[in-house]
């Protein structure tokens, strides 16, 4: 017989298995409604893979974006946070900007 307190861990890792995905799929819905993307590789990217991509600062780029140096078709604002599309931001590398 098995002690309440292993049946509740159980439980637990039942429950973690099971509402992983949903809550993953429900965020990435959300997310995706919220900034009115469309599916496939125009999806944004983080401001943190942005950082690593340009190799500049997370307060650079936000300071850059405040002063308009970003064009708007290169990154979305949704909140206090920045969301980047990937070609376009290589398209305005490639121009010789950053």
């Amino acid at each position: 017989m098995e002690t309440p307190a292993l049946e509740s861990i159980q439980l637990v890792d039942v429950l973690k298995s099971v509402l992983a995905p949903i809550v993953k799929q429900a965020y990435e819905d959300a997310r995706k409604e919220a900034l009115n993307c469309p599916d496939g590789p125009e999806n944004p990217i983080y401001i943190d893979e942005v950082s690593d991509l340009i190799h500049k600062s997370r307060s650079t780029i936000y300071i850059w974006h405040s002063q308009g140096k970003i064009p708007k078709d290169v990154c979305v604002k949704h909140g206090r946070k920045l969301y980047f599309y990937r070609s376009a931001l290589l398209e305005w590398i490639k121009a010789g900007n950053q």
